[in-house]
């Protein structure tokens, strides 16, 4: 009767426990399957920060288009009309008119 228990005991601590035991070998396979879905997503980004390096090396268009865009940049002699959204309170806005378009040139 105790040979039968030590050897259930055994096959049980080799099934779960231990380094190879069923248990390690499935938590291993989870951070494998959780670093593949990560390196495909790194792999992605990767794909998109080339494409546009690639851009900003060969295409004017897409330059200006994130200058305007990002830092609000403008060519000489254009106007650029900015409307301000009215403050919460109802109070005017900061140059003291509320939602008034107000022009100017350069980096507004």
């Amino acid at each position: 009767m105790v040979l039968l228990v030590s050897g259930a005991l055994l096959l049980l601590y080799l099934f779960i426990g231990g380094s190879d035991g069923f248990y390690a070998h499935w938590r291993l396979n989870r951070e494998i399957a959780r670093l593949e879905r990560e390196n495909a997503l790194l792999r992605e980004q990767n794909d998109q920060l080339r494409d546009h390096i690639a851009r900003l090396r060969n295409d004017m268009a897409y330059i200006e288009r994130i200058a305007r865009e990002r830092y609000g940049m403008v060519r000489p002699g254009e106007r650029v009309y900015r409307i301000l959204p009215p403050s919460r309170n109802g109070t005017p806005s900061r140059n003291g008119t509320q939602g008034e378009s107000r022009k100017g040139g350069g980096n507004e």
